[in-house]
């Protein structure tokens, strides 16, 4: 299972950076920007042989300085597993990342760093959660982006997964996010790029 996950992750990263070379974009998060992402992906629970597949929503707003970003989170996982009962999880998260710029030199990728908390839950569980993400964002154009991002969750609590508890889960996923800013003025800039 762990090959085939591993091919996965290696074509999705394969076609992010062809869409990133693909385009000629260059782009940036502008100050007091609002963000939109829909991603897609799996993650492996530590120390189990539980796997899954899951999709999360997200909305972020730029500060000033454009680097750091605040938003939130919504998440879904459907838990698979051979020898057990398949199982679903549920996350809110507050998350706030760092963006890195000057990286490339039009700012087509945008690599972050960031950590989040908040709580997940099932049908048999409820707990606390805490961890470190990091990713970045190819832009496809000024305002429209793909993303690649891994983050690690602790529990404060072994939380139930299915028959088994789990310390930690190991969470990639891939998605497309658009930006986009409430400010005329900003969004005429943009335009103008």
């Amino acid at each position: 299972m762990r090959n085939i996950l591993r091919r996965r992750v290696g074509a999705c990263a394969l076609a992010l950076m062809g869409f990133m070379y693909a385009s000629g974009a260059e782009a940036q998060p502008m100050p007091n920007d609002n963000e939109l992402q829909l991603t897609a992906g799996f993650f492996h629970a530590q120390d189990s042989d539980a796997g899954n597949a899951n999709v999360d929503l997200s909305y972020g707003r730029f500060l000033a300085n454009n680097h750091w970003e605040f938003g939130g989170r919504v998440g879904y996982q459907g838990i698979y597993n051979d020898n057990a009962p398949d199982v679903w999880n549920a996350s809110v998260v507050p998350f706030f990342d760092y963006h890195f710029y000057n990286v490339t030199e039009d700012d087509r990728v945008v690599p972050f760093v960031g950590g989040f908390v908040g709580m997940v839950f099932n049908d048999d569980d409820f707990d606390g959660t805490t961890g470190p993400e990091l990713g970045a964002k190819f832009f496809m154009s000024r305002s429209t982006f793909a993303t690649m991002r891994y983050r690690y969750e602790w529990f404060f609590d072994n939380y139930e997964v299915g028959d088994e508890r789990a310390e930690g889960n190991h969470v990639f996923t891939v998605g497309l996010g658009y930006l986009w800013n409430c400010d005329d003025a900003t969004e005429n800039k943009r335009r103008s790029m």
